[in-house]
């Protein structure tokens, strides 16, 4: 599996903890009557609560996992099986494997203690595969309570290339970061491509940058990052190594200068035009 599926996957179990949380502080605000209107007049009263919420929230019950997966009755398992009896059956076999102390089993705290142990998980579990589409599963049932006209956006690993903080996320056609300052927007093939060249910095030690990453970091045309390199003379591979890399930190120092005589350029054009 990809870095992007493991960020996905940890993205999910910290979402699963936050999401849990609001669901359940909306059901009991309904179920005590704050948060909606009171209609009167109504000839039929209508069902008190939310039976999908009543499901996902319950408490833990390992009896319903036999009920969904093994009985032959299978059908007698009506609606969503709460939260915390699915989390639990995966926290109480990874406790097992690792000999770590069974947590609270409250559903943020489940959800945190996989997530703290998800890079162990994903290099070492036998069961991951079903473990990853579960949590998935369950991320969508909450994101569908909580949101239900909003699509959910999916993390990605690699870095952004404007901030280089790991905040971006795509919803199938765009990626955008989160990060206020910066709100970079990519589209879907420009991050794949984006995300191959950093996985291959990364493994050569991370110092080179190749020139399309600089097209993307930098949103340069090919051609102007070529006469950069050219101009400030920037240190390159020399062996047969594709794609060719430039020092990151040479690349950096003169892109900051460039940058910041650009800048001062608007703002001596913009004082002329005022």
């Amino acid at each position: 599996m990809s870095a992007d599926q493991l960020a996905t996957f940890r993205a999910n179990l910290a979402e699963i903890a936050q999401s849990y949380t609001l669901l359940a502080e909306q059901h009991h605000a309904a179920v005590i009557g704050k948060g909606g209107p009171v209609v009167g007049g109504s000839r039929e009263a209508p069902v008190p609560i939310n039976v999908d919420a009543v499901d996902l929230t319950s408490t833990g019950q390992r009896g319903s996992l036999y009920v969904a997966d093994l009985s032959p009755w299978r059908e007698d398992q009506i609606g969503h099986l709460a939260i915390a009896t699915e989390l639990d059956f995966w926290v109480r076999d990874i406790s097992d494997l690792l000999g770590d102390p069974m947590p609270v089993p409250v559903v943020p705290v489940l959800a945190m203690w996989l997530h703290e142990r998800a890079g162990w998980a994903w290099d070492h579990y036998g069961a991951l595969d079903e473990m990853v589409v579960t949590v998935a599963r369950i991320c969508r049932a909450l994101h569908g309570m909580l949101n239900p006209r909003t699509p959910r956006p999916t993390p990605k690993a690699a870095p952004c290339p404007r901030c280089e903080l790991v905040a971006l996320s795509g919803d199938g056609e765009w990626v955008r970061c989160s990060t206020v300052d910066c709100g970079r927007v990519l589209s879907e093939v420009e991050y794949a491509e984006w995300s191959r060249l950093f996985l291959h910095r990364e493994l050569l030690g991370g110092d080179g940058i190749s020139a399309r990453e600089i097209v993307l970091r930098y949103q340069r045309p090919i051609g102007t990052v070529h006469r950069y390199a050219s101009q400030y003379r920037w240190a390159r591979t020399r062996d047969n190594r594709r794609p060719v890399l430039y020092l990151r930190a040479e690349v950096e120092a003169s892109m900051a200068g460039i940058l910041e005589r650009e800048a001062a350029a608007k703002a001596v054009a913009a004082g002329l035009t005022a």
